[in-house]
């Protein structure tokens, strides 16, 4: 069986996801919260 030298990009790549699944996930949730803060959906015509 062949060892392989490093697998550090498969790990690195693994965190830097799962990383950016979690601030991905705290937006969805942040974003209702801060539209009903600032007012909702509020129709702005110029």
């Amino acid at each position: 069986m062949e060892k392989k030298a490093s697998n550090f990009s498969g790990q690195i790549g693994f965190v830097l996801a799962a990383a950016g699944n979690a601030v991905g996930v705290g937006n969805l949730w942040r974003f209702p919260y801060l539209a009903a803060k600032d007012g909702g959906c509020r129709e702005t015509r110029m």
